[in-house]
């Protein structure tokens, strides 16, 4: 979509008139596709969205294991984050900024269904109960997203040691529920 560029460039608090214009349209023609910003963070969370699905699912159906599908969701939202600092503030902050409840920001309702359907698995093939899978990922989306909100500023370290302990964190909270092997150790997928 070109309008993620626009935003890339402009930043999360750019006006849909300079959206329009950076993305080479009139403003009229980004109004006739998206009433409003919201509809735009919404069409250009679902994009991110799918393409964050799309990782995840490789991992799960690649049989790699909860402990390193976590690892390698957690890793691919935050490079996102990296690559895409902009556009993630447009989707978590922006969308925020737009008088939306917290069920309204499509990119941590989509994400978070992928990471709770992944926990539900996980926990069903440790023999543990799958039914706070759903919990389990938005508390962890929740717990990501906030930290990635944090770390896109601070940088204080890098983002192989904040997915380890994001990662860490998670699996010591996987572990409540079904015992240590499921939060077991991780490797690197890179």
């Amino acid at each position: 979509m070109v309008a993620r560029g626009a935003i890339a460039r402009l930043g999360p608090d750019a006006s849909m008139a300079a959206i329009a214009e950076a993305a080479g349209y009139t403003k009229p023609a980004l109004y006739a596709a998206f009433k409003d910003k919201a509809s735009l963070a919404d069409a250009l969370a679902a994009e991110v969205s799918g393409e964050l699905a799309l990782r995840i699912g490789t991992l799960v159906s690649e049989g790699t294991g909860l402990p390193v599908a976590l690892h390698g969701a957690i890793d691919a939202f935050c490079q996102f984050v990296e690559t895409e600092p902009a556009l993630f503030r447009f989707l978590v902050q922006g969308a925020a900024g737009f008088g939306r409840s917290l069920g309204d920001r499509q990119l941590l309702v989509s994400v978070g269904e992928v990471v709770g359907s992944m926990m539900a698995d996980g926990l069903r093939d440790s023999g543990a109960d799958p039914s706070p899978g759903a919990t389990l990922g938005y508390a962890l989306m929740g717990s990501v997203f906030m930290a990635a909100d944090w770390w896109v500023d601070s940088r204080t370290v890098s983002r192989a040691e904040l997915v380890d302990q994001l990662t860490m964190f998670a699996g010591s909270g996987l572990a409540a529920f079904a015992g240590p092997s499921v939060s077991g150790p991780t490797t690197t997928l890179e």
